[in-house]
């Protein structure tokens, strides 16, 4: 934990002090002079000084430590977690450009819905460029996800023994190296997508969406203009099972399979494959 020492901030003043830290993490264990910090009467000034001397992650929680989402976000340093209690909160976010920090609901996913959110613009390395959800069964609704970037799962990625449920959303003109340009589900998940529009995402494999060793139901969806390998609207890897309900494909690219079933054919019920072309 860091400290200045000595001095004190006063409304109106200046002063100098250290910034020390504890040599070792016993609370008996002597301090070291870390630098210098020259404060004044603009609070903020001192706040933004002291996030260079961090030296731990650190919980940040809302709204025990701060009121709001986007005040917790923007005092994270490297590594921090944003704890949120159960509550409802109405956000405009930008998520920051700091290094593995995370934002956690404070009873777990199951019990979080997140609703009338815009995810774009963002990159992942590896999965999730703007959603990634592990062992967690979230609600999703009426949420977009646009233009965001990843190694898989361009707008969202579900994997783990979790049953989220994703409702009245847009994936729109996400991108992948790997698979599931609009939304993958991996790894014993049953995600279910309802009444959403699945548009305009590459990959290569499974352009709108990608399952794989899961569980997916689809219904209600629209599923257009995607592009990829194998699968330009959906893409079934090893899947558990697949229901695809009442939902429209139309106009998807795919060089090797249209809808894509890779061993694991899905039931289809009432659905509409307008057109699919191989390139």
């Amino acid at each position: 934990m860091q400290e200045m020492f000595p001095g004190a901030l006063w409304p109106n003043s200046e002063a100098y002090g250290n910034i020390v830290k504890r040599v070792a993490g016993s609370a008996g264990a002597p301090y070291r002079k870390v630098g210098t910090l020259r404060y004044g009467p603009v609070v903020g000034t001192v706040i933004a000084a002291l996030a260079a001397f961090r030296y731990s992650a650190d919980t940040i929680r809302v709204p025990g430590d701060v009121p709001t989402i986007e005040d917790a976000l923007a005092a994270t340093g490297p590594g921090d977690t944003v704890l949120v209690a159960p509550g409802t909160y109405y956000v405009n976010l930008e998520w920051p450009a700091t290094e593995s920090i995370k934002l956690v609901g404070g009873e777990g996913p199951e019990a979080t819905i997140l609703e009338n959110l815009i995810f774009t613009g963002n990159t992942a390395e590896n999965h999730g460029g703007g959603l990634y959800c592990e062992d967690g069964s979230p609600i999703v609704r009426n949420c977009a996800f646009v233009e965001n970037n990843s190694g898989s799962g361009g707008g969202a990625w579900f994997q783990g023994r979790s049953v989220p449920r994703v409702v009245g959303c847009q994936f729109d003109s996400n991108a992948v190296v790997g698979v599931g340009g609009g939304v993958g589900a991996h790894l014993s998940v049953a995600l279910s997508l309802v009444s959403c529009e699945v548009q305009g995402n590459s990959a290569r494999s499974g352009g709108g969406v990608r399952v794989s060793a899961a569980e997916m139901g689809i219904e209600d969806c629209s599923i257009r203009d995607n592009v990829a390998t194998f699968g330009g609207a959906v893409n079934l890897m090893s899947a558990i099972a697949a229901e695809i309900d009442e939902t429209e494909m139309a106009d998807n690219q795919a060089d090797l399979s249209g809808v894509g079933e890779s061993g694991s054919p899905p039931v289809l019920s009432s659905w509409s494959l307008i057109k699919a072309t191989h390139r």
